[in-house]
């Protein structure tokens, strides 16, 4: 699996508050360390995954991790433990996206649904 966590691209000051969260997803999952050559990662960065799909349904595909918040890094676990190589990137240059374009209230609805998912 090759899974590139997109640059974060901010046009409107409210957008940066959602770059913390995307930072600590990045340095969480053990490939953006001082350690990254010598760990191997926990899971995957959902934005942008590619893999084989017999692979996808061989591990069981999204029906695996219906019921997470992080349905990506739940897959990418999967991949893992089952000892298929997971190999992540950072998109700088490559890919980027904007997270919550429409204004502060949609993000704000975005988190407040995924917090309240993993909590509930």
């Amino acid at each position: 699996m090759i899974s590139v966590q997109p640059y974060h691209k901010i046009k409107k000051f409210y957008e940066n508050f959602v770059s913390f969260f995307n930072l600590v997803l990045m340095g969480s999952i053990n490939v953006f360390t001082p350690l990254q050559f010598k760990v191997k990662p926990i899971g995957a960065f959902g934005p942008c995954l590619l893999c084989e799909k017999d692979l996808y349904f061989s591990i069981g595909g999204h029906q695996i991790a219906k019921d997470k918040v992080l349905e990506d890094l739940e897959i990418g676990k999967k991949f893992i433990k089952n000892n298929k190589n997971v190999f992540c990137f950072g998109g700088k240059n490559t890919i980027n996206f904007r997270m919550y374009p429409d204004g502060l209230g949609s993000l704000i609805n975005g988190y407040s649904r995924s917090f309240s998912r993993k909590f509930s």
